[in-house]
């Protein structure tokens, strides 16, 4: 046990043991008392915990703060971060000889019930993209982007409202509607796991009779069957009577020696007796059968275990015979302080499954409800109408969020230590993550005291070495993809010189680029697919200026929202091309916006087109679009037609050239709907020569458009034979704003 005296040694010497801990980004590892650490690794439905005595004053350990970032490594065989959360409580105190600091921290699961989804209205799409999209939006920075541990589970879902309900509601709503048999929990790395079934082995499986190879036999093993959450009917009180009734199942009944047991299920907006019956079988299928869980303990060597785990469980006094397990629930505690420090397992087996609710508590079932709402009760708005985050009703960070669509956009939430230079193991910045590019050891990024409203900037800093030096700071930030319309995205970022450097060859640049929910790649590593052509804007120092200020603007893929976009990566770097020169800038402010990017197109023809005699006839723009950002127009597919995209329904004013070649007669040129009759035409004529001359007039009209209507510019003439629209010609369309 180390002494206070000595203390200051044993945090700088390297660690020996198995385990290692750091908190608030401090290697505590030579201080913890290990006989009292204590990790919970609870996965899906209670959140973990870890205790630990360091023997250290908090006068001396400053780092440790409240919700300081707390981790714990195994660097055994088995290997891996074995806890990972925020400091819930502090007690300093001393006993006759040492002064030491008690610590308990809750895990990351505990962010699945502190984070709210306030008012989301999904339209109909999968079960993969609707969690991406809500783990995205809400899941944060210190959960996991990795979504390899996503499943696809059940087909396309419906539509569905989730309204002031926390990420672990919505996590659960969303699978109660895709399956009766998924599951999910999140691990300690704070990744999220969705199947029905996942390959995720214990290191060991459970024979008390004759372990073989890959089992071991438990120091004691313990089993019941819990019927506290048991229901085989189930009544469904829908939207009206009609749509409410009672549903069983008539072989749990008979299982169960007759006995009924039923609850109610809360769903507003089930509207047909069909949607009670689909919800009553996906509800009946968790809760019809008693939940059989189960405890053993182990100890080391026999070390790797994890909640969420699988593991094939034998007893003849049980009754088992490789009957397969997830488990639930892994308390570790070490057995024998010491270089080896040898380690106590209880493991926790079976248990509730994804729907059933934590601790048997009936889930909220949602479906389709019209209207996204952003009123109270009392028609008070939800977003408070302040200017800047600080004096924001709801928080300074979930404020910024609101009002830029970027987390942490300001800068104003600091790493742990707010002084230290940022990485993303110990001194993480909240919401954003690194990635290292060429020699990154010469860029050191931190965060720094300023005279700015948020009170924070973020400094880049090239510091050494020679040749091309990078490291970018990003996030992924959620968006909506083919479900929320198709205005564009265009982010903004406000950036400093502040190293008084003037160099052409270092630059800012900020970087967008459109992704899919995280997969891995053939190598097995984690990787985002990019679904779009990045967006950037770079400025060198040299066009700064010392301590120049500039906003770089970024328009991902054109302006155009792929389909399968639900992510957007967001980066800011400062980049050396070459030579030995040092230089810093700093960021400010990063911000979303999508109001000033043309909502319109503007269409050409390319060659001439036949236009026959006495028949309207729509005219194909082939050439290149002028402007297109939205994807109103194709040139090559269904070319006579401007399409409104999903989201972008209102009014619309449309405006035609009619381009007609040597004629003496009359030329009419209109707009018409969804291939109706022509209608606002206008008529042109030219009789100046005997010979004809070339047609040239605009029709100018205006007209309500819906999501997915079409509109198409047509000509007529009745010269007697077919005449020929001209080169060059053109179309417009451009959105006003909503109808109305």
């Amino acid at each position: 046990m180390a002494g206070a005296g000595i203390l200051a040694t044993t945090l700088t010497t390297p660690a020996t043991r198995v385990l290692s801990v750091f908190v608030g980004g401090l290697d505590v590892t030579g201080d913890v008392k290990w006989d009292s650490l204590v990790v919970t690794d609870s996965g899906t439905n209670a959140k973990g915990t870890a205790d630990l005595r360091i023997e250290r004053t908090p006068s001396a350990v400053t780092e440790i703060t409240d919700q300081a970032l707390v981790r714990v490594y195994d660097h055994s065989a088995s290997g891996g971060e074995v806890f990972r959360g925020f400091v819930r409580a502090r007690r300093p105190s001393q006993d006759p000889m040492y002064a030491y600091l008690e610590l308990i921290a809750d895990d990351l699961t505990t962010l699945l019930d502190d984070t709210i989804i306030d008012i989301e209205l999904r339209q109909p799409e999968t079960a993969q993209a609707r969690l991406g999209y809500l783990w995205g939006k809400y899941g944060g920075a210190y959960l996991s982007g990795d979504f390899s541990y996503v499943q696809s589970v059940g087909s396309t879902l419906p539509m569905q409202r989730f309204d002031t309900l926390t990420l672990r509601n919505g996590i659960e709503m969303t699978l109660a509607q895709a399956s009766s048999t998924a599951d999910y929990y999140v691990d300690m790395l704070g990744k999220l796991h969705v199947f029905e079934t996942e390959s995720n082995d214990a290191p060991f499986n459970i024979d008390a009779d004759a372990p073989g190879g890959g089992e071991i036999a438990p120091h004691d093993l313990d089993l019941e069957h819990d019927s506290q959450t048991y229901y085989n009917r189930v009544f469904v009180k829908g939207a009206s009577s009609e749509a409410s009734d009672f549903f069983q199942d008539g072989a749990a009944i008979a299982a169960a020696n007759g006995l009924v047991r039923t609850g109610v299920i809360q769903g507003p907006d089930i509207t047909t007796i069909e949607m009670a019956q689909a919800l009553a079988d996906t509800y009946l299928q968790r809760v019809k059968a008693a939940k059989p869980r189960g405890v053993f303990t182990a100890t080391s060597p026999d070390d790797g275990w994890r909640a969420g785990q699988n593991v094939e469980v034998t007893s003849a006094s049980h009754g088992l015979t490789d009957e397969p397990y997830r488990i639930a629930r892994v308390t570790t505690r070490v057995l024998t302080p010491g270089p080896d420090l040898k380690r106590h397992y209880t493991v926790e087996f079976g248990g509730a499954q994804a729907g059933a609710g934590i601790d048997g508590v009936t889930p909220l079932i949602a479906g389709s409800t019209a209207g996204i709402y952003t009123l109270d009760q009392i028609g008070n708005s939800l977003v408070a109408a302040a200017a800047v985050a600080e004096s924001g009703a709801i928080g300074p960070v979930m404020r910024r969020w609101i009002t830029s669509g970027i987390y942490n956009s300001d800068f104003i939430a600091p790493p742990p230590g707010p002084d230290a230079p940022i990485d993303d193991d110990t001194n993480p910045l909240p919401y954003w993550s690194i990635s290292l590019g060429s020699n990154p050891e010469n860029n050191v990024i931190s965060s720094v005291a300023a005279d700015v409203v948020s009170g924070r900037r973020l400094r880049c800093e090239i510091i050494g070495g020679t040749g091309t030096a990078s490291k970018q700071l990003g996030q992924l930030s959620p968006i909506h993809g083919s479900a929320g319309g198709t205005t564009p995205y265009v982010v903004r970022a406000v950036v400093t010189n502040a190293g008084g450097t003037t160099s052409a060859n270092l630059s800012a640049q900020l970087a967008v680029i459109y992704h899919q929910v995280g997969q891995l790649d053939g190598s097995g590593n984690l990787a985002y697919p990019s679904t779009g052509t990045t967006g950037s804007d770079t400025i060198t120092l040299s066009a700064l200026g010392a301590g120049g200020t500039a906003v770089l603007v970024a328009v991902p893929n054109a302006g155009v929202i792929p389909n399968d976009a639900y992510f957007m990566s967001v980066q800011l770097q400062l980049t050396r091309a070459s030579s030995t020169d040092l230089g810093a800038i700093e960021w400010s402010d990063v911000w979303v916006d999508r109001d000033d990017i043309l909502k319109g197109a503007v269409a050409t023809r390319s060659g001439t087109q036949t236009i026959t005699d006495s028949t309207w006839t729509p005219i194909q723009y082939n050439g290149t679009d002028l402007a297109d950002p939205l994807g109103f127009h194709d040139p090559s597919t269904n070319n006579t037609r401007f399409t409104v995209p999903m989201g972008l329904g209102g009014l619309y004013q449309l405006v035609g050239q009619c381009y007609m070649g040597n004629t003496t007669q009359e030329v009419w040129a209109g707009w018409a709907k969804n291939g109706a009759a022509v209608a606002n035409q206008d008529l042109g004529t030219d009789r100046e020569t005997p010979d004809g001359e070339t047609v040239r007039f605009q029709v100018t009209t205006y007209m309500e458009l819906a999501d997915g209507d079409y509109v198409e510019f047509l000509v007529l003439h009745v010269h007697g034979a077919d005449l020929t629209y001209g080169s060059g010609g053109w179309a417009a369309i451009h959105y006003l704003g909503e109808a109305g």
